[in-house]
């Protein structure tokens, strides 16, 4: 990961500057709240975080972060000599720390517990080297004293801020770690309410991405379809729609569909709708929709609700299947059963009449016969 490297206008005074009064420290700890909640950008305030640090904490700080596989990224570092932020940042490159170091960075993130050296001893230095080249320039920064904070909100070690002290030869006491404490306390409530933004952010493209690519499928669906939001409001209709009816968003937004339904079967379909709205039954009814022509065509409509996790209706998804051509067959072979049945009873009843002149003709006969 990269850093943006900044040059922060720091006079010699200002580096060997020490917040000794309380006063001086409560206006710095204000200062920094200020700042620090300034900005949602999480690299820019982990960034700000750094540059308040220094001189004021620090000749040199930086801000490392906890992955989500637990290694270490370190987001930002802050020293008067951009120079030296370069070679910290190469350094870390080239020696990462290991997350089972005993002391330092990873052992702060573990425990959540502070760490302090007032005085960097030789030894320390040679334990930390992974190399010779390494050791060499360790000692070359002149490092004399260090405190790692951890970086902490609701419960959780999001990562740490390590302080170091070089060219001013300043040192670190033990009254000074609840103050820088609370510094790293009021950057991590900055940093947590950053990256939750950042989160919320990344989350609604992810959302819009969904969202963008369901509309297309809906767009290139056969047929009228749309979206609408769980009160019913609906809020997205597919090119058929606008192909058939021969209007536009505008006109059809929310409530607009009525435009299109027969004024006498409009109050049985709004009614039908308004109870699968309040009861989040899906909704299946047959009705004619008037087509950018003017005459009306019968479509079978079906609307199902897309619930989230816990169930609660997000929104409706809805088709409109035009079978008009199916009604009129279906009407047409309804008129020729009935006409065939119509038909069968005529020839039944015709029938029925030949059998009883037959009867009648065959009792003449046998009545003939009996007076001859």
């Amino acid at each position: 990961m990269t850093t943006t490297e900044r040059t922060p206008s720091r006079t010699l005074e200002q580096a060997t500057m020490q917040l000794e009064s309380e006063a001086d420290r409560q206006a710095f700890l204000a200062k920094a709240g200020r700042t620090l909640l300034s900005s949602l950008d999480y690299r820019e305030t982990l960034q700000r975080l750094a540059d308040l640090a220094v001189p004021a904490l620090g000749d040199w700080c930086a801000v490392d972060m906890v992955r989500e596989d637990g290694s270490f990224a370190r987001l930002a570092v802050a020293h008067s000599d951009p120079h030296k932020v370069k070679l910290a940042l190469d350094l870390w490159d080239r020696y990462p720390p290991s997350a089972t170091d005993p002391h330092g960075l990873a052992n702060v993130i573990r425990t959540g517990i502070p760490e302090m050296i007032a005085e960097i001893p030789a030894e320390l230095l040679e334990a930390s080297a992974k190399d010779p080249e390494h050791l060499e320039i360790l000692r070359s920064l002149g490092l004399k004293a260090y405190v790692v904070l951890p970086l902490t909100a609701k419960g959780s070690v999001l990562g740490a801020l390590t302080l170091v002290q070089a060219e001013s030869g300043r040192s670190y006491r033990e009254d000074e770690v609840p103050f820088a404490a609370e510094f790293a306390r009021l950057a991590a409530i900055a940093v947590d309410n950053a990256r939750l933004f950042e989160g919320q952010i990344e989350a609604r493209a992810r959302a819009e991405a969904s969202e963008e690519t369901f509309r297309t499928f809906i767009d290139n669906l056969p047929g009228l379809a749309w979206t609408a939001l769980a009160d019913g409001h609906i809020d997205f209709y597919n090119r058929g729609w606008y192909e058939y009816t021969g209007t536009t968003f505008e006109e059809m937004e929310g409530w607009g569909w009525e435009k299109v339904h027969d004024p006498e079967l409009l109050p049985k379909v709004t009614a039908r709708w308004k109870h699968s709205i309040e009861t989040g039954e899906p909704f299946e009814m047959e009705f004619p929709l008037v087509g950018a022509n003017k005459l009306p065509r019968w479509f079978l409509t079906r609307v199902n609700p897309l619930r989230d996790r816990t169930g609660k209706i997000v929104r409706w998804f809805g088709t409109n299947t035009d079978i008009d051509d199916i009604r009129s067959a279906r009407a047409l072979a309804e008129e020729m059963a009935r006409q065939s049945h119509d038909t069968a009873r005529e020839i039944g009843e015709l029938r029925r009449q030949k059998e009883r002149a037959e009867q009648r003709v065959a009792q003449l006969e046998a009545e003939l016969a009996t007076r001859g």
